[in-house]
């Protein structure tokens, strides 16, 4: 009788919950998942290394070979970013930088609402194409136009061929239906730049028709991400971001609704990765912690880290929000540990920035004489100093910290680039005038204060969307009261002494550089 020889063996759910240590050499079998680990003999199975790290957690190969993420461009998971409840259907036309030269493209598609505890409602039915040499190309999935979708489900095209040069644009429409109830919409469309959408009760089909999608800026459905052939040599992989809501673009102009994003990149990590066409997952999550991400699991976890997995360089953006639950010193770096070890095992490079500060202000960040540092700013500076000795496993840091402090350590934001004091708004109006602010289109999504101009004559926050004159500005927000001959702070760094606004984030992506470019 022949012998019989069975590996470790459980649900991919069971392993995590018992976090077994295999003997060196052991393997283990995700039952439902069909990936396997091997022991080291110390290392606990929710830090241990899958056998296939190498490969695309996504399922899509092009000529042998894992597809991977080709955009740097990521999609907008925030809880109630949802369709209307009464629309049954949606086109849109969406456009994806491409950052390496390609052969290959695939298309992902998700039903996930936001990374916490939410689910999506309901099944949603996606078609899909590309246009490639001005021609659109339907999309199949598994040999098939439709997909169903079900709540936090995520799908794959299969590839379709698209040689496409590293800068070009690919533009992908699609069309979601849903029986009732609700679809995720996972981005906003810039009309400026040709992005479309439309929906109701009655929508059709128009994903290869050529047919016109109305032109409007909204929030839409859209792919979750990319995906193309690794390329060649010499061409930038894929850039994780793993970290907090200073991460995820929280502030930046991105996230107000009239913004022009087509003169905005998103986030301090897009605004590095757009110009030098880095391929990027960017999985940073509003209020998430080192303490967390080291030690849960579940939905808000376990997406992101099999997403990280497909990436070469890591950068790590935790700590703020550590810092704010008390954590100790130690605490926090335990954690951090934790989670550039569980990176490095994957064969990834990791860096860690450094911790932008938290003040409270008198003049809402307007100076840096009207801010106070709260309690936990030593812990904050010891932190930022360990992580600047490099401690292992991070193969680098990047000192984002010093580029909006007033000094190393200080713990003050950098005030305002410039101030003048002859700002005039009227009560209920946009138009901002000063005949000494010299306005000019680097202004543009700059936030600034107006002294007296908010609500009872309380300072007005808001943002430049547009710029007429050199005396002449159009703002995102309108004025509360009547002013004139009031004080003008443009170019603030935070709004909320936590959080960067545009000012901070191109501050901190000028911090980055090629190290996460790795080719």
């Amino acid at each position: 009788m022949a012998n019989k020889i069975q590996i470790r063996r459980d649900t991919a759910a069971n392993w995590t919950a018992a976090n077994s240590v295999l003997s060196l050499g052991e393997p283990g079998l995700e039952t439902d998942t069909r990936r396997r680990k091997t022991g080291d003999g110390t290392t606990a199975w929710n830090l241990l290394g899958y056998d296939d790290a190498n490969t695309s957690r996504l399922g899509r190969a092009y000529a042998g070979r894992p597809l991977q993420p080709v955009s740097d461009r990521n999609p907008l998971v925030v809880g109630g970013l949802v369709s209307n409840g009464t629309d049954t259907g949606a086109n849109s036309e969406t456009l994806w930088p491409v950052t390496r030269d390609t052969q290959s493209v695939a298309v992902v598609y998700a039903n996930i609402v936001d990374w916490s505890g939410s689910i999506a409602a309901n099944n949603i039915t996606v078609r899909a194409a590309v246009k490639v040499f001005g021609g659109w190309i339907p999309l199949f999935f598994n040999g098939k136009r439709d997909v169903v979708i079900e709540p936090d489900g995520m799908v794959v095209s299969d590839p379709t061929g698209a040689p496409l040069a590293a800068g070009s644009l690919l533009p992908v429409r699609t069309y979601v239906t849903v029986a009732s109830g609700t679809w995720p919409n996972h981005t906003l469309t810039d009309n400026a730049a040709g992005e479309l959408t439309e929906s109701g009760t009655g929508t059709t089909d128009k994903t290869t028709s050529g047919t016109s999608i109305t032109s409007q800026r909204a929030y839409a459905p859209a792919p979750f991400m990319v995906l193309a052939d690794p390329g060649i040599l010499g061409q930038p992989r894929t850039l994780v971001g793993i970290g907090d809501s200073i991460l995820q673009q929280q502030h930046d102009a991105i996230n107000n609704a009239v913004s022009n994003t087509s003169t905005l990149q998103w986030g301090f990590l897009r605004r590095y990765a757009y110009p030098n066409k880095v391929p990027m997952l960017n999985l940073g999550v509003i209020g998430d912690t080192a303490r967390d991400y080291a030690a849960l699991s579940g939905r808000k976890y376990g997406y992101r880290r099999g997403a990280s997995a497909d990436a070469a360089v890591a950068l790590v953006n935790f700590g703020r929000n550590d810092l704010d639950q008390s954590r100790t010193l130690a605490q926090i770096q335990a954690d951090l540990v934790t989670i550039w070890t569980s990176l490095s095992r994957r064969g990834i490079k990791v860096y860690q920035t450094t911790i932008c500060p938290k003040t409270t202000s008198t003049d809402k960040w307007s100076t840096t004489g009207g801010q106070t540092v709260v309690a936990e700013e030593s812990i904050r500076v010891a932190l930022n100093n360990w992580i600047r000795t490099t401690p292992s496993p991070l193969s680098g840091y990047f000192e984002t910290a010093d580029t909006v402090e007033t000094a190393r350590n200080s713990g003050i934001w950098k005030g305002a680039l410039r101030t003048v004091a002859d700002a005039a708004i009227t009560s209920g109006a946009t138009t901002l005038t000063s005949a000494t602010a010299a306005f000019t289109s680097a202004d543009i999504g700059r936030y600034v204060n107006v002294t007296g101009a908010g609500t009872a004559g309380a300072i007005l926050t808001t943002m430049i969307s547009a710029v007429g004159s050199g005396t002449s500005a159009t703002v995102s927000n309108a004025a509360g009261t009547t002013v004139s001959g009031a004080g003008l702070n443009i170019g603030i760094y935070s709004d909320d002494g936590i959080h960067p606004v545009s000012t901070g984030h191109i501050a901190m992506s000028a911090a980055l550089d090629d190290r996460l470019k790795l080719l």
